[in-house]
């Protein structure tokens, strides 16, 4: 293969794509007018505002709901995998035994991977109320997972 310096963008980007973090590191180093860094940098600017803007309103809403916010270590992450991968899946037995309205948001939530705005749309409720219940589930998940554990 080419030395880094020598592969183009698009040869440097396909080589990110299968993990060489060194055409990584080569693609953002300066290499004259007819580089893509401009353009990929845009891209992450453009993501890191969305991101941003998207973190604004779920704070006010959240404010609005007078919830606290979620706050995940590496260790509730950890626990989490734990969870998710035991074989008898107690997790989704405590998810069934939520009340039905908690049960759906939590499930298009976090088992869907589903925007709020969907899942409003699914349960015939405004996105704040989804919101609120894919909360309030949570937290009586994190109870009830309390309690098992103790």
């Amino acid at each position: 293969m080419a030395f880094d310096a020598d592969r183009t963008d698009g040869e440097l980007l396909a080589a990110v794509v299968v993990g060489d973090g060194a055409a990584f590191a080569t693609f953002f180093r300066p290499r004259g007018s007819g580089s893509a860094r401009p353009w990929v940098l845009g891209i992450a600017r453009n993501k890191m505002l969305e991101s941003r803007r998207h973190g604004r309103v779920e704070d006010r809403a959240r404010r609005r709901l007078a919830f606290e916010p979620e706050v995940l270590d590496d260790d509730d992450l950890a626990r989490v995998d734990e969870l998710a991968s035991a074989p008898d899946q107690p997790v989704l037995e405590l998810v069934e035994q939520l009340p039905e309205a908690q049960r759906k948001a939590v499930r298009s939530r976090v088992l869907e991977d589903r925007e709020y705005a969907g899942i409003a749309q699914i349960l015939n409720c405004s996105e704040l109320v989804a919101r609120q219940r894919v909360s309030r589930g949570l937290s009586r998940l994190r109870h009830q997972m309390t309690e098992r554990d103790q």
